[in-house]
């Protein structure tokens, strides 16, 4: 499931989308939207929170 996740963000980074917009995140979750996170940075298209959502927050944090 996660690699099939990464194609299709592949995909749409490909096709030149420039960001993905995450509405829910949950702790569990955190590793998950770091891995997507550091794949969109490959591809430079990362438009993250103007704010991050809380200072504890790995993902936002880097």
């Amino acid at each position: 499931m996660v690699d099939e996740f990464d194609a299709i963000i592949r995909f749409w980074l490909e096709f030149g989308v420039d960001g993905f917009r995450i509405d829910v995140a949950q702790p569990e979750s955190l590793d998950v939207f770091g891995r997507w996170r550091r794949l969109c940075n490959a591809y430079g298209a990362v438009h993250w929170p103007w704010r991050p959502c809380c200072s504890a927050c790995p993902v936002c944090r880097s």
